[in-house]
Protein backbone atom coordinates (compact mmCIF):
# COMPACT_ATOMS: atom_id res chain seq x y z
CA UNK A 1 0.00 0.00 0.00
CA UNK A 2 1.46 3.37 -1.19
CA UNK A 3 1.00 6.16 1.46
CA UNK A 4 0.57 10.25 0.31
CA UNK A 5 1.84 12.93 2.61
CA UNK A 6 0.34 16.25 1.84
CA UNK A 7 3.73 18.09 1.72
CA UNK A 8 5.29 16.29 -0.82
CA UNK A 9 2.17 15.90 -2.90
CA UNK A 10 1.93 19.72 -2.76
CA UNK A 11 5.14 20.66 -3.63
CA UNK A 12 5.09 18.58 -6.46
CA UNK A 13 1.67 19.95 -7.81
CA UNK A 14 2.72 23.23 -7.15
CA UNK A 15 6.55 22.60 -9.16
CA UNK A 16 4.33 21.36 -12.23
CA UNK A 17 1.82 24.23 -12.84
CA UNK A 18 4.80 26.63 -12.06
CA UNK A 19 6.87 24.84 -14.85
CA UNK A 20 3.68 24.73 -17.01
CA UNK A 21 3.27 28.66 -16.39
CA UNK A 22 6.69 29.63 -17.57
CA UNK A 23 6.75 28.02 -20.63
CA UNK A 24 3.45 29.41 -21.75
CA UNK A 25 4.82 32.82 -20.53
CA UNK A 26 8.12 32.42 -22.68
CA UNK A 27 6.61 31.62 -25.68
CA UNK A 28 3.99 34.09 -25.47
CA UNK A 29 6.61 36.72 -25.45
CA UNK A 30 8.42 35.43 -28.11
CA UNK A 31 6.12 35.56 -30.70
CA UNK A 32 4.04 38.87 -29.64
CA UNK A 33 4.31 41.45 -32.88
CA UNK A 34 4.40 44.97 -32.38
CA UNK A 35 1.10 47.22 -31.52
CA UNK A 36 -0.29 49.28 -33.49
CA UNK A 37 -2.95 51.47 -31.28
CA UNK A 38 -6.86 51.23 -32.42
CA UNK A 39 -9.68 53.74 -32.23
CA UNK A 40 -13.40 53.47 -31.28
CA UNK A 41 -15.93 55.66 -29.65
CA UNK A 42 -16.40 58.35 -32.14
CA UNK A 43 -14.32 57.85 -35.27
CA UNK A 44 -15.89 61.40 -36.88
CA UNK A 45 -15.70 64.69 -35.79
CA UNK A 46 -14.80 64.39 -32.20
CA UNK A 47 -14.73 67.05 -29.21
CA UNK A 48 -11.56 64.91 -26.93
CA UNK A 49 -9.74 62.10 -27.12
CA UNK A 50 -8.78 59.39 -24.06
CA UNK A 51 -5.95 57.24 -24.38
CA UNK A 52 -6.13 54.17 -22.84
CA UNK A 53 -3.42 51.70 -21.59
CA UNK A 54 -5.06 47.96 -22.19
CA UNK A 55 -3.44 44.97 -19.70
CA UNK A 56 -4.25 41.70 -18.39
CA UNK A 57 -4.89 41.07 -14.65
CA UNK A 58 -5.16 37.81 -13.15
CA UNK A 59 -6.23 36.75 -9.42
CA UNK A 60 -5.27 33.83 -8.45
CA UNK A 61 -6.99 31.44 -5.29
CA UNK A 62 -5.82 29.04 -3.17
CA UNK A 63 -8.08 26.22 -1.84
CA UNK A 64 -6.83 23.52 -0.41
CA UNK A 65 -5.67 21.71 -3.43
CA UNK A 66 -6.71 23.68 -5.47
CA UNK A 67 -5.89 26.55 -7.40
CA UNK A 68 -8.02 29.05 -9.28
CA UNK A 69 -6.77 31.63 -11.64
CA UNK A 70 -9.23 34.04 -13.38
CA UNK A 71 -8.23 36.47 -15.93
CA UNK A 72 -9.30 39.45 -17.73
CA UNK A 73 -8.21 42.96 -19.27
CA UNK A 74 -8.36 46.17 -17.50
CA UNK A 75 -8.14 49.97 -19.55
CA UNK A 76 -6.52 52.72 -17.93
CA UNK A 77 -6.43 56.04 -18.76
CA UNK A 78 -2.70 57.08 -19.03
CA UNK A 79 -3.74 60.87 -21.05
CA UNK A 80 -6.69 63.01 -22.39
CA UNK A 81 -7.13 65.63 -24.61
CA UNK A 82 -8.52 69.33 -24.56
CA UNK A 83 -8.99 69.55 -21.34
CA UNK A 84 -11.88 66.53 -20.31
CA UNK A 85 -11.21 64.84 -17.18
CA UNK A 86 -12.00 60.81 -17.23
CA UNK A 87 -13.37 59.61 -14.07
CA UNK A 88 -13.17 56.53 -12.85
CA UNK A 89 -9.48 55.71 -14.19
CA UNK A 90 -9.50 51.88 -14.71
CA UNK A 91 -11.96 50.02 -16.35
CA UNK A 92 -12.80 46.67 -16.63
CA UNK A 93 -12.78 46.04 -20.32
CA UNK A 94 -16.07 43.44 -20.46
CA UNK A 95 -19.28 44.05 -22.41
CA UNK A 96 -20.91 45.91 -19.96
CA UNK A 97 -18.59 48.55 -19.32
CA UNK A 98 -17.76 48.62 -23.53
CA UNK A 99 -21.55 49.61 -23.59
CA UNK A 100 -21.09 52.30 -20.87
CA UNK A 101 -18.32 53.67 -22.75
CA UNK A 102 -19.56 53.82 -26.42
CA UNK A 103 -22.69 56.40 -24.74
CA UNK A 104 -20.43 58.24 -23.05
CA UNK A 105 -18.06 58.70 -26.08
CA UNK A 106 -21.83 59.69 -28.38
CA UNK A 107 -22.90 61.52 -25.18
CA UNK A 108 -19.55 63.56 -25.31
CA UNK A 109 -18.30 63.45 -28.33
CA UNK A 110 -15.21 61.18 -27.43
CA UNK A 111 -12.60 59.13 -29.44
CA UNK A 112 -11.22 56.51 -27.71
CA UNK A 113 -7.69 54.95 -28.71
CA UNK A 114 -6.12 51.91 -26.88
CA UNK A 115 -2.27 51.28 -26.52
CA UNK A 116 -0.39 47.81 -25.58
CA UNK A 117 0.46 47.46 -21.71
CA UNK A 118 3.82 48.15 -22.29
CA UNK A 119 3.78 50.91 -25.03
CA UNK A 120 7.31 52.15 -26.30
CA UNK A 121 7.12 56.20 -26.95
CA UNK A 122 6.23 55.28 -30.89
CA UNK A 123 3.46 53.88 -30.04
CA UNK A 124 2.36 56.40 -27.62
CA UNK A 125 2.95 59.39 -30.30
CA UNK A 126 1.20 57.10 -32.87
CA UNK A 127 -1.95 56.79 -30.29
CA UNK A 128 -1.40 61.01 -30.13
CA UNK A 129 -1.53 60.96 -34.17
CA UNK A 130 -4.95 58.70 -34.38
CA UNK A 131 -6.75 61.47 -31.68
CA UNK A 132 -5.96 64.06 -33.65
CA UNK A 133 -7.11 62.74 -37.29
CA UNK A 134 -10.70 64.56 -38.01
CA UNK A 135 -11.90 61.01 -39.68
CA UNK A 136 -10.56 57.75 -39.22
CA UNK A 137 -11.71 55.03 -42.07
CA UNK A 138 -9.70 52.34 -41.56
Amino acid sequence: MVRFTKAPVLSGVLAALACAGGISAADEKASAPPHTPSAWGLLTAHKACVIFREYRKTKVGFFVLIITAKTHSELEVIETTDGYVMDPKTYVEDEATMDVLQHRAIRDGLRYVKVADKYTPAELEAARALCRQEEITE
